[in-house]
């Protein structure tokens, strides 16, 4: 009765490793729990000592986490870029037409770039379906002109 237990408790961690952990600690932790509880099944069919059998499955559960963890810092290592630089002009089409959607305040509208909508900012009065010309960008807003 009590290894039905051991193996309700192991299925029960696995579902919950594989339902919750993996969304919550996706890496190392989340592999090495993974590995180590399928591990743990796999050894309650054997007659074993329940502490051994704890140590044994964390223990070669750590080597799939450290392949893991290995092929991610050598995948990864270096080539993560935080600071972006790139040219606006390209990617906002600065100097192309936009259509005024609509009006969200005296000076802000929402305009159409490209078939994508943005918040845009303009000195002079606006209607919707005016088209304007894109000057340049200040975060996520643009700046328009008539």
């Amino acid at each position: 009765m009590i290894e039905f237990l051991f193996l309700l408790i192991a299925f029960l961690v696995v579902l919950l490793d594989i339902y919750l952990l993996q969304t919550i600690f996706i890496g190392f932790l989340g592999v090495w729990m993974f590995s180590s509880s399928i591990i743990y099944f796999i050894l309650s069919i054997v007659e074993m000592d329940l502490q051994l059998r704890i140590g044994v499955s964390l223990l070669v559960g750590l080597v799939p986490a450290y392949m893991y963890y290995n092929n991610v810092r050598t995948k990864y290592s270096g080539s993560v870029k935080t600071d972006v630089d790139f040219d606006d002009k390209k990617l906002f089409g600065l100097g192309e037409r936009a259509r005024v959607k609509k009006r969200i305040d005296t000076d802000r509208y929402i305009v159409e770039i490209n078939g994508l909508e943005w918040t845009a900012i303009s000195e002079e009065p606006l209607q919707p379906g005016d088209v304007v010309k894109i000057d340049r960008t200040e975060g996520t807003i643009v700046r328009v002109k008539k």
